[in-house]
């Protein structure tokens, strides 16, 4: 991919007032539980509605059965439709199927796609009646560089998540639509990442609870129409349980080698490869300094004291000799007792690989290969 369209790009390229900057800033701060480092991620993977990675935690109930979708069909536009990126799809993605009904709107969960340390699942959302939602005006941006999908101006008033013996979640959101022409079903994407089990328990396997209410646009004035910003596009509330199973591809590297970054060693404690992405754990010999910093917009020093906790250069190589900069995902951050922080920092791949099609990782000076 060439140049990915990233969602910071489009929240740029719109002008929100300042209190909807502050709107969309407090609903960030007040949902998280943790300190969490702002996703950097291509909108075609997941895009983050509070432009923050968000932490949810709630209780959902049971939801019935919708109409079924394949895994391919519906990841496909997120990940391209090339046959090697469809078999690998359909190698390790699975339907799900679960629904729930309000107010004439149905939310299906058509299908998830995971690895070790996180998932992504994906939800259709269409109106009974078989009608078009009124979406005019609420286009973003592309969701995909390998199709015309659409993000929209769009979001939950409610998105709460649990899954059965996680602690904590992170994640991140987008709405779009994935035919322009018809309009009739919309597409919520939901990541769930850096689910914290303690050391017993995966994601894999889980039983999610998913409560959803009211979707809302958050569109700025210059691009409302018939749907103004805090006005809502669907009312009505969807509550859906449902099994988090996919293939689990991860693949365990070696770990336990030291490195140096900003003048500061780190242990790596734990590499991961999957055909999704990578994932590596570090404890760097430092402890960010963020007296003051209460969330939402970096001042320049927070953001040189987060580059000493998240800048730890990361790269993939390739089988074909392409590399990947894996620096800049998602990561979250713990600080110990004894002066150090602990980082998990995971990078969605461009496109989806096999992991026989992974050569290395390169953690600051130091390359593990995949064997």
């Amino acid at each position: 991919m060439n140049s990915p369209f990233e969602y910071q790009e489009s929240l740029n390229s719109l002008h929100f007032t300042e209190e909807e900057k502050a709107a969309i800033a407090r609903r960030a701060a007040e949902a998280a539980r943790k300190q969490t480092r702002p996703a950097r991620r291509p909108v075609r993977r997941i895009a983050l509605i509070a432009a923050a990675a968000v932490l949810v935690l709630a209780v959902g109930t049971a939801g019935a059965t919708g109409i079924l979708r394949s895994a391919a069909e519906v990841f496909s536009p997120l990940f391209g439709g090339a046959p090697a990126q469809t078999e690998i799809i359909d190698k390790i993605g699975r339907p799900i199927g679960a629904s729930a009904t309000s107010n004439g709107v149905t939310i299906t969960a058509q299908a998830v796609i995971g690895d070790a340390n996180g998932c992504t699942v994906v939800f259709d959302i269409t109106r009974d009646d078989g009608q078009p939602f009124d979406v005019t005006g609420l286009m973003m941006g592309r969701a995909s560089e390998n199709t015309d999908d659409k993000i929209l101006a769009l979001m939950f008033s409610s998105d709460d998540v649990t899954i059965d013996g996680a602690t904590s979640i992170a994640g991140s959101s987008f709405i779009y639509n994935p035919d322009v022409s018809s309009n009739t079903t919309l597409r919520y994407v939901r990541q769930f990442d850096h689910v914290d089990f303690g050391s017993a328990s995966s994601l894999n396997g889980q039983t999610c609870h998913v409560h959803l209410s009211d979707i809302e646009s958050f569109a700025p004035e210059e691009y409302r129409a018939h749907v103004k910003s805090g006005e809502n596009l669907a009312s009505g509330t969807w509550d859906l349980t449902f099994e988090l199973n996919y293939e689990d591809a991860t693949v365990n590297l070696a770990a336990g080698q030291t490195t140096t970054f900003a003048g500061n060693d780190a242990t790596i404690d734990k590499v991961q490869v999957s055909p999704i992405g990578v994932t590596v754990g570090y404890t760097v010999a430092y402890q960010a300094d963020l007296q003051g910093w209460e969330g939402g917009e970096e001042s320049p020093q927070v953001s040189a004291e987060f580059e000493k906790i998240f800048g730890l250069p990361i790269t993939v190589t390739f089988a074909d000799g392409t590399t990947e900069d894996a620096t800049r995902g998602g990561a979250t951050s713990s600080e110990n007792a004894n002066g150090t922080t602990s980082v998990s920092s995971s990078h969605t791949f461009t496109q989806l690989r096999e992991p026989s099609d992974i050569v290395s990782v390169t953690v600051g000076d130091v390359t593990i290969p995949v064997k």
